[in-house]
């Protein structure tokens, strides 16, 4: 297992965006609304791309799309560039699935439609997280972006995407402590008539996830802890990856969010810090 990754200081906030062909303005991904999409005129791969430039060279390890109306066959592609021609490569993820494989065999039965591929079945999407991000191999120092949307079976006619995350990240020397939690936690709300039946109000639920970083020196919990919930305080985004050695699950255990509280920092032992997070999904 591979320490967490928390992901933070979305530099596509101010970057520029161009390309394709929208019917509503790509500036949307720059939103922190997420129910404000740019949506696509058409499917063709020329009107479902857009490149990003940065504004100068940055850091990058994670670009997440946390929001989307994708189809199970499509397929996404970020290429990295050193300069605005975008004619000298430094990166390609290559055409990657946006919904690659979530399940084991062994997860499944032999009769179900998915036993073979571990892909998720269009009839069940709508009971996952609808989001697509990719770790490059090795962070990548660029400016400018672009990437590619294949997605032209959507039976909808166009694409929604609702934010765009262009990001650096943390990666804690030492991983989380045992003892921390991943959960839904739900917002439907309950009501009872005079007779003691219930009624429900249903509403989507989201993820929780609670951790302490238990084994931290001075520096990284000084310029690296406390710095990163200095910068975010309980409104600013970060894109939280359990685990970015486990494929499968990568997409059930990470997630867009927000602090939901500030904890300071404490001395454990001689020479040794630790702080506890908590951080709660960002939803539409």
């Amino acid at each position: 297992m591979a320490a967490g990754l928390l992901c933070f200081d979305n530099r596509a906030e101010q970057a520029s965006l161009c390309g394709g062909a929208w019917q509503t303005s790509l500036s949307n991904l720059q939103d922190r609304f997420l129910t404000r999409v740019a949506r696509s005129a058409g499917l063709a791969p020329e009107a479902t791309r857009f490149d990003v430039d940065l504004g100068r060279e940055r850091t990058i390890k994670l670009v997440a799309i946390p929001g989307h109306t994708l189809s199970t066959s499509a397929r996404i592609r970020i290429r990295f560039y050193a300069d605005a021609a975008r004619a000298v490569l430094k990166s390609d993820s290559g055409w990657r699935d946006v919904w690659p494989a979530l399940f084991a065999t062994t997860d499944l039965e032999w009769e179900d439609d998915n036993w073979w591929s571990g892909r998720v079945l269009a009839e069940d999407v709508d009971k996952l997280p609808r989001q697509f991000f990719y770790l490059p191999p090795r962070q990548v120092f660029c400016r400018y972006l672009s990437v590619d949307i294949d997605d032209q079976a959507n039976p909808v006619g166009y694409i929604d995407l609702s934010r765009l995350f262009i990001t650096s990240g943390w990666q804690p020397i030492f991983n989380f402590s045992y003892g921390g939690s991943l959960g839904w936690e739900s917002t439907t709300l309950v009501d009872s008539s005079l007779s003691g039946a219930e009624h429900f109000e249903e509403r989507p639920p989201y993820r929780v996830v609670v951790f302490r970083l238990d084994y931290m020196d001075k520096v990284e919990a000084t310029n690296k802890a406390l710095a990163m919930t200095r910068a975010l305080d309980v409104v600013r985004e970060v894109f939280f990856v359990f685990d970015p050695a486990d494929a499968l699950l990568m997409q059930q255990r990470s997630f867009l969010g927000r602090l939901r509280k500030l904890s300071p920092m404490e001395l454990i032992a001689c020479r040794i810090n630790g702080m506890a997070f908590e951080i709660k999904e960002v939803v539409a």
